[in-house]
């Protein structure tokens, strides 16, 4: 509820035009501890999917909220054999402990096929999947995890799984390891999906890492994985 009613309360003045009809209903569902209530305002108010993710495009499938418990964020939805593979990620109703969300969207019926949540290493903290790659019947989906809660002691580490196409089985899940990086770093792909490619019989992951414990520049990488 602390979550909520800050929000409410410290709403941005750019934002004060917007959320106008709405503020006052954030306010008063958050007093009463009605958090969900007050979250749904709060992100119809801004016009967004869940508190701290971007406008949905218009043209893009909905995703399937009666399966998500508490907020999602979409981060990308990409055109596949047979559908579209949705990527991001579902957390708690402050939008916390988020984890990776995977759907595939059939092309024919325009309905959800199946639903996935990769899960991520049990001394981690939260985790989204970012970008999806179609290869025949194989999806092959980025993990971007963070190891700890307070943002200035975590690390950032990168996971590709592979899943069936047909049924989102995962058949396989493996840590990106960085060439060159080593102590204590953070690496990240941007959204581009050229970031994640098909290379011969190779999936290419592209991105940046950095030393968490040095003063240092961005430092870009380039990892070919076989699975």
């Amino acid at each position: 509820m602390t979550t909520i009613f800050a929000l409410a309360s410290t709403v941005d003045a750019s934002a004060q035009e917007v959320l106008a009809t709405h503020k006052a209903q954030v306010i008063d569902q958050a007093k009463r501890a009605d958090i969900k209530n007050a979250s749904k305002y709060l992100t119809e108010g801004l016009g967004l999917r869940s508190i701290g993710t971007q406008p949905s495009t218009k043209n893009e499938p909905n995703p399937s909220h009666s399966i998500v418990s508490g907020t999602y964020s979409r981060y990308a939805a990409t055109p596949v054999e047979g559908g579209t593979c949705l990527v991001g990620a579902e957390g708690d109703e402050d939008g916390m402990n988020r984890r990776p969300h995977v759907e595939l969207i059939d092309a024919e019926a325009g309905r959800l096929r199946w639903i996935k949540k990769p899960s991520i290493p049990v001394d981690h903290y939260e985790g989204r999947a970012t970008h999806c790659l179609g290869v025949g019947n194989s999806l092959f989906v980025l993990l971007q995890i963070d190891t700890h809660s307070q943002r200035s002691l975590s690390q950032t580490v990168l996971h590709l799984v592979k899943l069936r196409a047909t049924d989102g089985l995962i058949e396989s899940d493996a840590e990106v390891s960085i060439p060159g990086a080593f102590g204590a770093y953070s690496a990240w792909v941007a959204e581009d999906a050229t970031n994640l490619r098909k290379q011969g019989d190779e999936t290419v992951v592209v991105g940046k890492y950095r030393r968490v414990d040095a003063d240092e520049e961005d430092v870009p990488f380039s990892v070919r994985l076989r699975m």
